[in-house]
């Protein structure tokens, strides 16, 4: 899947500064990753709730007849 990397860095650098001011240790590379991740994982889920919506599968991914 394709995202912007420019989006993906305004969010690590956003992240860092909440992780910072709360005293957390931060590792941007580890984070990066993450938000990778669930950016895939969303793309996923919506891919799949469109083909949903659009009709002809039920809610487990069966084809109706």
């Amino acid at each position: 899947m394709n995202f912007s990397l420019t989006y993906s860095g305004v969010i690590v650098m956003v992240l860092g500064f909440i992780f910072q001011a709360a005293g957390i240790p931060f590792v941007p590379s580890e984070a990066e990753a993450t938000i990778k991740f669930i950016v895939e994982v969303v793309g996923a889920v919506m891919a799949l709730y469109g083909r949903y919506r659009a009709g002809g599968i039920n809610v487990f991914g069966g084809k109706k007849i």
